[in-house]
């Protein structure tokens, strides 16, 4: 015969997911002690958002949905996560071309999905989270001239269409007939 019994435990609620619940130990089917304990959410730790292009436009701005994959720790082992970033504004260094441009990211990254609050989101201040800047398109083109035969030729001029902001051309293009 078992003298002892079995210590029974029964929460209510979940259990499981963020919040503050109360589990009852039930020996022999009475409750012989009471526990209260709250879940914190699980900090994953963002280590890099990959995939970050943009065309040059004149600003800082970096859309973060072009990202292709977001990098990250402390998620628990085969449960992959997915991110929610369209409340996060990203920042790029400088507004010029050129690649592994650092950014900077203020504001909220979340977990997406059923779980999303079992999670809070945090960039570490020392990232390497970095924007590709690529060329905008410029376009020249001629404007029409006619000339008649036996006449001198006229001016040749163009517009430029393409310029960002108060950028100007730093060299003229040739022009030639």
């Amino acid at each position: 015969e078992d003298v002892f019994g079995e210590v029974k435990i029964q929460c209510t609620g979940n259990c499981i997911d963020v919040g503050t619940y109360v589990a009852s130990y039930i020996f022999n089917e009475n409750i012989i002690a009471t526990v209260s304990f709250t879940i914190t959410p699980r900090t994953i730790i963002i280590t890099d958002i990959e995939g970050l292009e943009r065309v040059y436009d004149g600003t800082t701005k970096v859309d973060l949905s072009t990202a292709t994959k977001v990098v990250y720790t402390n998620g628990i082992d085969g449960k992959p996560l997915e991110f929610d970033l369209s409340k996060a504004i990203a920042t790029a260094d400088n507004t010029n071309v050129g690649a592994g441009i650092l950014v900077t990211l203020d504001g909220n990254i979340t977990v997406k999905g059923d779980e999303k609050n079992n999670y809070q989101c945090v960039v570490l201040d020392d990232n390497r989270i970095t924007v590709n800047i690529t060329p905008a398109t410029l376009t020249i083109t001629p404007d029409a001239k006619t000339s008649e035969q036996y006449y001198k030729l006229p001016g040749l001029t163009y517009k430029v269409t393409g310029l960002i902001g108060t950028d100007t051309l730093t060299k003229a293009p040739a022009l030639t007939t």
